[in-house]
């Protein structure tokens, strides 16, 4: 499900386990709705500093969220830094974070 919907597994995962728990669904996480938007901004300048790239964001979505979540987000929709070039990149594609 989540693959079809483009959401990360792990999400899909706590909101089944919450509803089971609750019988009530709660709202997506805050970043989730633009994580197409964030991985086409990390992929246009992979060498840009996590930092800058979560500042351009707040800038241009006009979103406010903490740098260290936007941090754990860039590596739950599939981003790290490569160690030897210093550059983002993409472990997984976005389509392939769920089921």
């Amino acid at each position: 499900m989540g693959k079809r919907l483009g959401i990360h597994h792990k999400n899909v995962a706590k909101w089944v386990e919450h509803f089971a728990k609750t019988g009530r669904i709660e709202p997506a996480g805050k970043l989730d709705p633009y994580a197409e938007r964030i991985a086409a901004m990390t992929e246009a300048d992979p060498a840009r500093s996590t930092n800058r790239l979560w500042a351009e964001f707040k800038e241009k979505e006009g979103c406010e969220v903490a740098y260290s979540r936007f941090s754990r987000f860039l590596a739950e929709i599939g981003f790290s830094r490569d160690p030897a070039t210093k550059l983002l990149q993409r472990n997984r594609p976005l389509s392939d974070e769920g089921g």
